[in-house]
């Protein structure tokens, strides 16, 4: 069956390989005149007369005699190498010609072992095995092949019964034959990904995250925060590289056995073509195909989290895979705030932390209660800074508080999860006020939609002010600073000295304010419906004596929705008592809203929704109110 005999000496081996691998000249030559028909009376010829000729002059008739025989029926020079040859490259395609492969048998196509003949192994240490099909039924292939008894010497031609593992097949271009169309691989961006497999949303994974030779990788629960699920992809001379995050060793069929059913496994990478994988697009995500024989596939063997195996394409879903990024954002590192405060005071968090994949921040504060911290406020969706006083009132005592960069591009649907890092932990302290008569600015503001306009109001209670120096920091991705108005002061001066950042300069010569001290402009540049986040930083403040006092920072986050009607919570057109029932259950946190249902809710504007803005929109949808 071997085309070469191993017990040969290894000079006239050397001689012989030579002579029967050395390919033919090929010219650009026509399709075949020969039908199907024509060809299986041929090949059916040669086992009927026990065909048994030495085409090439070596070792008697080896399998590869009855190919070459076959092109010059069909009027093609002949291709040369090993049997195992034919399955890789061009081999066995004639130069020129309609010729192609694929893994689906039909009469007239040559099969092709590319290694053990009897198990489907795929190497390149067996010389493989050829033979003419001449019919097919179903998964039986029936064929006609020569030197089939040992010792493989050369043989006459046979009828052969078939049931293929991993064969590939050659098909030449008879008259009106259409070859199908070749698999169009994607390019992959080398990275670190989540493989989450469509049929049951499981991971690929390191079994026990062990880095050991031979180790098995299976579908398992997704978890974003395990290692052992994260694999890099890598570029490798005919396609990708997968490996495990903290190993060296390489996604592989087991012992580098390219058949179907095969485990997959981790193995040492040792530059083979069994461990390198190629991605097809698809619905979904990808078919990885295994570079050796592109006709397996990576699937999930299911049920009860069983290990991973090569399968012959089928098309379901637990074949296809999709690509997660799997990088975690920067450490947020918290900034702007004090030790100690008082109950008076605004207590404002910043935060340094931009970093890859970073599309979301959180603030998560913490109480001590009998020596425990116990978790009082989680703000999510926030960016650049944040004012807690706005969600939360604080008493005495002591408090922890971490902000969170999270990735929330990971797979929402699988059940919420998300990777996320945290800062470290920002300890302080809060103590009751010396006095009732504290004065602290406040920042307020109406809703704002896709492109409208927003207006912030400062304001400051209990205090008269004199002058007033702050900066003005906001989102320039989402808001563009376009003036002033309603200033309390005389005088005024505005400065932006960089994108995001405004300096503002107010004082009165014989007059102080309290109130209301100025209104903010924005016009909301933002594409999408969010937040955006406003700090104002107090840099001198004069109270009626002419004397300076120190005010706290405070901020205002913006909901900025796309458009919408007030009162209209469901978005169906229409102002009914269904809005104001949904208003009512959000007031007490009983349904979520979207950024545009919230501004839809916010009746009264007043940037939150309480009971008097579920009345209003009830007054609004029996006629007694009108929203504006």
């Amino acid at each position: 069956m071997k085309e070469l005999l191993k017990k040969l000496t290894s000079a006239f081996l050397a001689v012989v390989i030579a002579v029967t691998s050395l390919p033919f000249v090929t010219a650009n030559v026509e399709a075949t005149d020969r039908t199907v028909s024509d060809v299986v009376s041929w090949i059916k010829a040669r086992a009927d007369e026990g065909w048994n000729v030495d085409v090439d002059g070596a070792y008697g008739c080896q399998c590869v005699d009855l190919i070459y025989a076959y092109y010059e029926y069909l009027g093609y020079a002949r291709c040369g190498g090993s049997a195992y040859q034919y399955a890789y490259g061009s081999f066995g395609i004639p130069s020129g010609s309609g010729w192609y492969k694929d893994t689906t048998p039909s009469p007239g196509a040559i099969i092709v072992w590319p290694g053990n003949v009897w198990t489907g192994q795929w190497t390149t240490s067996d010389a493989g095995h050829v033979g003419l099909v001449y019919a097919v039924e179903g998964s039986t292939v029936y064929t006609v092949e020569t030197n089939l008894s040992a010792p493989y010497n050369g043989g006459p031609a046979r009828y052969c019964t078939r049931y293929p593992q991993n064969a590939i097949y050659i098909h030449p271009d008879f008259p009106g034959t259409t070859p199908p169309p070749p698999i169009k691989y994607s390019t992959i961006t080398p990275g670190t990904y989540f493989l989450i497999n469509k049929y049951d949303g499981k991971a690929l994974t390191l079994a026990n995250n062990e880095d050991w030779n031979t180790n098995n990788v299976h579908g398992y629960q997704a978890s974003w925060t395990n290692r052992g699920q994260q694999m890099v992809i890598t570029e490798a001379p005919d396609g990708y590289k997968i490996r495990p995050l903290d190993s060296t060793r390489l996604v592989q069929p087991y012992g580098d056995h390219v058949f179907e059913g095969a485990n997959v496994n981790i193995y040492d990478d040792v530059n083979d073509s069994s461990q390198w994988w190629k991605f097809e697009k698809t619905d979904g995500g990808y078919f990885i195909r295994n570079t050796q024989n592109t006709n397996l596939i990576l699937t999930n063997s299911f049920p009860n989290d069983g290990n991973t195996v090569i399968w012959s394409y089928a098309g379901g879903s637990d074949q296809i895979w999709e690509l997660v990024p799997a990088q975690l954002p920067s450490k947020p590192v918290v900034k702007g705030m004090k030790s100690t405060y008082t109950t008076s005071e605004n207590i404002t968090v910043q935060w340094d932390g931009d970093g890859y994949n970073t599309n979301m921040y959180a603030a998560i504060l913490f109480k001590k209660v009998n020596g425990t911290y116990n978790q009082v406020l989680l703000k999510n969706d926030i960016s650049q800074g944040y004012s807690l006083n706005s969600d939360y009132t604080f008493e005495e005592g002591e408090y922890k508080l971490n902000v969170i960069g999270a990735n929330t591009n990971l797979l929402i649907e699988y059940g919420g999860y998300y990777m996320n890092t945290f800062s470290d932990a920002f300890t302080f302290s809060v103590k009751k006020s010396s006095s009732g008569n504290a004065s602290a600015l406040k920042a307020t503001g109406t809703n704002a939609a896709v492109g409208g306009n927003l207006t912030i109001s400062l304001s400051i209670d209990k205090t008269k002010l004199s002058g007033l120096d702050f900066d003005l920091i906001y989102d320039s991705s989402k808001l563009k600073f376009i003036g002033t108005s309603n200033a309390a002061f005389e005088n005024e001066q505005i400065n932006e000295i960089t994108t995001g950042k405004i300096k503002a300069a107010y004082y009165s010569s014989d007059s102080a304010y309290t109130g209301k001290l100025v209104d903010l402009k924005f016009e909301v540049i933002a594409k999408n419906e969010g937040t955006a986040d406003i700090m104002i930083n107090p840099t001198m403040a004069m109270n009626e004596n002419n004397t300076v006092i120190e005010l706290n920072p405070t901020s205002y986050t913006a909901i900025i929705s796309s458009s919408f009607m007030l009162g209209d919570v469901d978005n169906d057109g229409k102002i009914s008592s269904r809005d104001a029932r949904l208003a009512h259950r959000a007031a007490v946190g009983l349904e979520g809203l979207t950024p545009a249902q919230f501004s839809a809710a916010d009746a009264d504007k007043d940037g939150r929704i309480t009971s008097r803005d579920a009345r209003l929109i009830h007054r609004a949808a029996v006629g007694l109110e009108k929203l504006s």
